[in-house]
Parts: structure tokens; sequence; C-alpha cells
């Protein structure tokens, strides 16, 4: 099947269409020292996308306010609406009708929310993955399902539009991104963001890893390149969990799941992903995008960081908050999470929110369901 997908009858076509259709390099600045075949700040708001996925409830909150999840996709969806981006929200649907009702025992809490791998080059049994496997097939039904969205930035449920930034819009912080990085997206259409020093980063550099990546923000500009990457992270689910794994952890069920694929996809295919947003680096340093030129620290308040980008300083995609960057990644705890919760809520009527909510509300939005290829068969 990877022959198939990925070998000489499809990429040669591709690569000769890319060649002989290639469009003519245009100046990304003002010295024309940097050169790409597409300018991203020149797309329409619309075809632009945040993509946020989670297996749980969107559609219901818990009984002492909104679930951390939740609030981060109404805050999410409510930037894209102030804007004028698409706002997108993927999950698993129950399963329970696919295999006939069954209502009994272990079989009925199997078939609730299950995420399995769906290619061709499955093996016995069923290849039922762990429920964060399915954002990379979110990833993929939202580039087959909206074909009008020409990028999009797919942001795990702890993650959120750091308020710095929540008055600009994303064509703004992609033309940052692209111009610091001199990011042609037609070589390199897929950005893999970069984890900051932890014992993560030191783990898979022990084990022979060149670069610390975190799964939890991805981004990608539509091009056949993209789609190929995509595709490969969703079928090396199915790698070998132990031989020829450096970090020898069962990632199917257990952590760290898709990011343990993510860091072997990149070594195979680092010549179509562009990393962010310290290339240079093994990994992102804290506070990244607080930083000026000058390596001097700025201010941190809450418009520091977005200074800092907008005129060429320090900047950032995504990590932990505090950190600076365009995204704020809620990752480190479960206390994290509560802390994003509170204080990025929204109203219904789309205000901030600060008092305690006491009722369970609607999302707001159009939940969309992963779709399979072939139907879940439990044994």
């Amino acid at each position: 099947v990877m022959n198939e997908i990925f070998g000489f009858r499809l990429v040669l076509p591709m690569l000769l269409m890319m060649y002989f259709n290639a469009p003519p390099l245009i100046a990304l600045s003002s010295n024309n020292d940097f050169l790409a075949s597409v300018d991203l700040s020149s797309l329409q708001r619309h075809e632009i996308a945040i993509l946020q996925y989670d297996s749980r409830d969107v559609t219901k909150a818990d009984r002492s306010g909104t679930s951390y999840w939740h609030a981060a996709a109404k805050w999410n969806k409510r930037y894209c609406d102030t804007h004028g981006h698409i706002f997108l929200y993927y999950t698993i649907s129950s399963l329970k009708e696919s295999i006939g009702g069954q209502r009994r025992g272990k079989m009925k809490k199997a078939a609730l929310k299950q995420c399995y791998y769906d290619g061709n080059n499955t093996v016995e049994n069923w290849n039922l993955l762990a429920t964060p496997w399915c954002k990379v097939k979110a990833m993929i039904n939202a580039n087959d399902d909206h074909p009008h969205v020409k990028f999009f930035i797919y942001m795990d449920s702890d993650a959120v539009i750091d308020r710095a930034f929540a008055n600009t819009p994303l064509n703004k912080l992609i033309s940052v991104m692209q111009h610091n990085l001199k990011w042609d997206p037609e070589m390199k259409p897929v950005v893999f963001n970069q984890d900051g020093p932890c014992w993560w980063c030191s783990l898979v550099m022990n084990v022979g890893y060149n670069m610390c990546l975190n799964a939890g923000t991805v981004a990608w500009y539509r091009h056949p390149l993209s789609e190929m990457v995509l595709h490969r992270w969703w079928d090396a689910s199915m790698d070998s969990e132990l031989e020829g794994n450096p970090i020898r952890r069962r990632f199917r069920l257990k952590w760290p799941w898709e990011q343990d694929r993510q860091m072997a996809v990149y070594n195979s295919s680092s010549q179509h992903i562009q990393v962010a947003s310290q290339p240079e680096r093994p990994h992102m340093i804290s506070n990244a995008g607080l930083r000026s030129h000058s390596g001097q620290w700025l201010y941190s308040d809450t418009g520091a960081a977005a200074v800092s980008a907008l005129q060429g300083g320090g900047w950032c995609l995504s990590h932990l908050p505090g950190s600076g960057c365009f995204i704020s990644h809620f990752c480190a705890d479960s206390y994290s999470k509560q802390v994003m919760k509170k204080k990025y809520a929204v109203a219904d009527n789309g205000s901030d929110e600060r008092r305690k909510r006491t009722k369970r509300d609607t999302v707001g939005f159009e939940v969309h369901y992963l779709s399979f290829s072939i139907p879940f068969q439990p044994q």
C-alpha cells in the first residue's frame, strides 16, 4: 500500500507536474533576499481555517461549567468569526449502530468512541488506536471535506489563540511566520511545531532524533505534498511499535501516541516539512516570542508579544502560555487546563465570560464527525 500511495507511479507524475506548472517566485522582503512561490498574506480570510478535534462530546458542558475543550473551541470559534476565518471542529461519533446496536457489557463501552486505523495495510484483530491518534484522521478529513480552505491550523483541544493576538487576523500571523522562517509553502507545505526544553526533548534527543516536536499544533498549506505527509503520518500508526522505533513505546494505545510517529515522519520527510519556530535549534527556547532581535527580554504584558512579532522581533507559533506565541497550549497538566478554561471562557452572546456557569449551554457551531473508509468491526 505504501508503494501504491507514495511510490514511483504517483510521485514521479506529481513532481513533473510541479516542475512544469510551478508558479514564478516572488520577492517577500524589501531587499529581495527571500523568494517564495506564494505569498500567504494574500490569502482571503475565508480561505484560512482553524481545526480542532476531541473525542469527547463538545455539545455538552459539565456541572461546574464548560469543560476546557468546550471553552477552547468557543474562544477559537469567536476568534474566527471576528476575523472572517473558518472554524472546524471534528469528533468521533458513537459507533453503537455500526455493530448492530449491541448494548451489553464491554461491547457497549468499546463501541462508543473508538478511533481505529482504516487503511488497507491493517493486521489481524483490527487496529484500535488511542483517541488522540484521530487528530491525524481529522486533519485528513478536514482537508478532503473543505476544498475551498487553502490553509489549515490544527490545534489541540487545550490550545487557544493567545489573547495578545486576539485582534490580529491569521493572515497577518501567517505572514509573520512566513517572513521569519523564509518559508516557501510550495516546497514545504506542512509545518510541524517544536516543543520547548523538557524531559520529552531530552528523551528524543538521546535516542537519535534531530528535532523535538509537539503534535499539539500543526499547520499546512493545501498542496499534494501536504496531503501526502498527512496520509504518511496516519499510515505510520501501523509501523512496528518496537522494531526500528528508537523510542520503543507502544504508541498505538499508549503515550506519546501520534507524536511518536510524527518524529519518524519528520525524519523521513523533512524535505517537505517546515519546522517552527526556531528550525536552527533542536527545540524551541522558552519565551521565544518575547525576545527582540537584540536578544533583550521584552516586557511580557498582553500586548508586548504582539508588538514584538508584528514589528519583526521575537515570535513563535505555539508553546506554553507566557511564551509569547501566537497560540498558547495549556498542555502542562490538568491544573493548567482549568486555568485556560477560566481565562478563555466565552459567554453564549460572544463576550468574555468571567462569572461561574450554572447550567449547560450549546456550542454555537457545527460539529463534524470523522468519516472512515471502512466500518468498525470489533472482534
